[in-house]
């Protein structure tokens, strides 16, 4: 199963990969509240323009980030778990942690339910 999915990152990376955009990510210019007729409240966010990294952009920090781990001692077979928003860092370092040490981590934060 692994050397599937690692033979597939690679083959999507040389198929598509290069300067081709893959991950973009907006700021939060602004946030506002806005009060719903039944009371709740949603967030209202003004985001900027996006912001985009390339395939090649990703791939590099996936494997600078997957050596940091191996120098960390994290080997192949071993459990990680990696608990962080979703956003285009918790996809990179959830590369880095499968491409390096064949974990696959997949615990996003969850939304806050306040």
């Amino acid at each position: 199963m692994i050397k599937r999915r690692l033979s597939l990152s690679y083959f999507v990376l040389h198929r598509y990969g290069g300067e081709r955009e893959l991950l973009g990510t907006r700021d939060v210019l602004a946030e506002e509240d806005e009060v719903q007729p039944n009371g709740k409240i949603f967030k209202k966010l003004d985001l900027g323009d996006y912001r985009w990294l390339t395939y090649d952009a990703v791939d590099s920090a996936a494997e600078c980030l997957g050596r940091g781990l191996r120098a960390l001692k994290l080997n192949r077979g071993e459990k990680a778990c990696l608990f962080a928003d979703t956003r285009a860092e918790f996809f990179i370092t959830a590369q880095a942690a499968f491409k390096q040490v064949g974990a696959h981590p997949t615990t996003p934060k969850p939304p806050n339910n306040d």
